[in-house]
């Protein structure tokens, strides 16, 4: 997971030059939990190359998947995890 933030971060610091990418990335590897994930039981993503984040999430009781991912977004909750776009969650759960 950590390697694909990477390639998706190097796509992003070439579109918007003025955003510190890697700088959020390197915040969010810090605070971030490693946990070993069991596979799902069965796929769920229509992607199955994004169940890893479902695994990691629930094995790490993530409460929310934050992304922008559309084979994710599409599934919007699987167990106790919620499913957002960021606007959302800034809009829900940031901005006072």
């Amino acid at each position: 997971i950590l390697d694909e933030y990477h390639r998706v971060a190097e796509k992003l610091s070439q579109k918007f030059h003025g955003v510190d990418i890697f700088g959020i990335l390197a915040l969010l590897t810090v605070g971030s939990e490693i946990v070993q994930a069991p596979p799902l039981p069965e796929p769920v993503c229509s992607d199955p190359e994004d169940d890893k984040f479902l695994e990691c999430a629930v094995a790490g009781s993530a409460e929310y998947i934050i992304t922008g991912d559309g084979h994710l977004l599409k599934v919007a909750r699987y167990g106790n995890v919620e499913i957002v776009n960021p606007r959302w969650f800034l809009e829900t759960h940031l901005e006072s």
